[in-house]
């Protein structure tokens, strides 16, 4: 998108986030380390890669996924647009929430935790290209409401926040 910082630091200042760079770095030790026992949380910002190239931002994203309980795509195949927009028709911000798979299956969720994108973007290092999403991650505040059936979830957040 246009109008965006293509810089690190810029793009953290400019969405407000300021985590971002030390989010991103310990992102990219975690793709360059899978095999590694330590957490990227874990490892020094010093000893992280440093990202020189630019960050492109995108409003949206297409996720397509199996949903064998929806006969009417082709095969059960099923996509949704997910967008994460400041200004949506030049009136009001757009972030949605999603739900993503832990794997973990228990729990009241069976292993679904909850996000808001907060932005997409990609860069590309050392040649490769890394389509990346910040997200926001919620969590339920109790069971869901007797009435509307519905999840009431607050952000959260660790430090001081």
């Amino acid at each position: 998108m246009q109008g965006y910082p293509n810089s690190i630091e810029a793009l953290a200042a400019y969405i407000k986030q300021p985590q971002f760079p030390e989010l991103l770095h310990r992102f990219l030790y975690g793709q360059l380390n899978s095999g590694m026992e330590i957490s990227p949380d874990d490892v020094p910002l010093d000893q992280c890669p440093a990202i020189n190239g630019r960050i492109l931002v995108y409003h949206s994203a297409v996720a397509r996924f199996f949903a064998p309980s929806d006969l009417c795509g082709a095969g059960s195949m099923y996509q949704e647009r997910i967008c994460s927009n400041p200004n949506w028709n030049d009136e009001y911000s757009r972030y949605d929430t999603v739900f993503v798979e832990t794997g973990a299956g228990q729990g009241a969720m069976k292993g679904l935790v909850i996000g808001r994108i907060r932005l997409f973007f990609s860069f590309v290092n050392d040649r490769k290209y890394y389509p990346c999403a910040l997200v926001e991650w919620l969590i339920p505040l109790s069971d869901p409401d007797e009435d509307t059936r519905m999840w009431v979830v607050r952000p959260e957040f660790h430090g001081n926040g």
